[in-house]
């Protein structure tokens, strides 16, 4: 995303342009990007693959929010090279039960989204074994090393930049 420490543009280009080429080397066109877990930046990580597609030439690539797949059929989106669903996490209290049946049946494999030094490798194994056991074939990881602090932490650095806000504002009076 522009603006938007969490992810350089260059790292998203390359994950996208790696996520095209996987998609052609393997016959995927609809790929479930998952978590093992909430928090994982999958949705944000979505979101900066999603505004970096606009600038790739040579691809039709589409995004389906998993609140949209009640409205939309796989049929409906033929026509694009790669379609990126943005999904639940899979070890989640309903994991894939969210995303309809025609979707499930419908998608070529799934990408998982894990975070650097807090997804355990048994977690990885058990959302591999249920993703293959729901007939969805684990195509690729991301690994993301960045992580959001805590809520407590967050409000804390807003509070200091309030502050030095409102510091600077009382010395130019």
């Amino acid at each position: 995303m522009i603006g938007d420490p969490t992810y350089s543009r260059r790292k998203v280009r390359e994950l996208l342009t790696g996520l095209v080429r996987l998609a052609h080397g393997r016959g995927a066109r609809r790929i479930l990007l998952t978590s093992v877990e909430q928090g994982a930046g999958k949705t944000r990580l979505t979101a900066s693959l999603k505004h970096e597609a606009r600038s790739l030439p040579g691809a039709s690539i589409a995004f389906v929010s998993r609140a949209y797949l009640d409205r939309v059929q796989p049929a409906d989106l033929g026509d694009h090279d790669l379609v990126l669903v943005d999904g639940p996490a899979v070890i989640d209290v309903d994991g894939l039960h969210d995303i309809p049946e025609v979707w499930r049946r419908g998608l070529d494999g799934a990408v998982l989204v894990v975070i650097k030094r807090r997804t355990r490798r048994v977690a990885v194994e058990e959302a591999r074994r249920w993703l293959e056991a729901n007939g969805i074939a684990l195509l690729g990881v991301v690994w993301n090393e960045y992580t959001l602090p805590p809520v407590f932490v967050q409000l804390a650095r807003v509070r200091a930049w309030i502050g030095r806000m409102f510091a600077g504002s009382k010395e130019r009076s």
